[in-house]
Order: structure tokens, then sequence, then C-alpha cells
């Protein structure tokens, strides 16, 4: 079965480029918070996952 590939490009007015901004720094600084928050144990347990999770997605 072939398949068509379509795309659409799409472009942000500014109004939604500094809402798309906003919205990234707000989750960045949430993330930064909660990391702030963790031992580095934890965090160590973190960095371990993320590994684990890079070698499942690499085929």
């Amino acid at each position: 079965m072939r398949r068509r590939r379509r795309q659409a490009l799409l472009a942000l007015t500014p109004a939604g480029h500094a809402a798309l901004l906003a919205d990234v720094a707000e989750r960045d600084a949430w993330l930064a918070s909660a990391l702030a928050g963790l031992s580095e144990t934890e965090r160590e347990v973190l960095r371990l996952a993320g590994r684990l999770m890079d070698r499942l997605c690499d085929p």
C-alpha cells in the first residue's frame, strides 16, 4: 500500500508566537523548580531513566 505524504505549512501570527514563547517559558520555569526540589539521587535516577528511554527509542 502506498501512502501519500501530504504537508501543510503553518505560520504563527506575532500574537501566537508570543503566546508560544510565554508557554514555553512557563513550562521551563516549572520544570526547573520541580528539579530543584529533588535530591541528587533522584536527579540521577531521572538521568538514568532518560538514557534508558533513548535506548528504547533507538532501533
